[in-house]
């Protein structure tokens, strides 16, 4: 554990918001990217 808080608290504070920010938007991609997968079998099942 305390190698991740060394990690951490070596980053920048512009680092820290962008590692803070691209997990959700990283989420979000892959959640929508999924939703398009199952509306796209969802059209070849009908």
């Amino acid at each position: 554990m305390t190698a991740e808080r060394g990690y951490w608290n070596s980053l920048t504070p512009l680092q820290k918001v962008a590692v803070v920010l691209g997990i959700p938007a990283s989420a979000t991609v892959l959640y929508i990217l999924y939703r398009r997968y199952r509306e796209s079998r969802d059209r070849e099942a009908v």
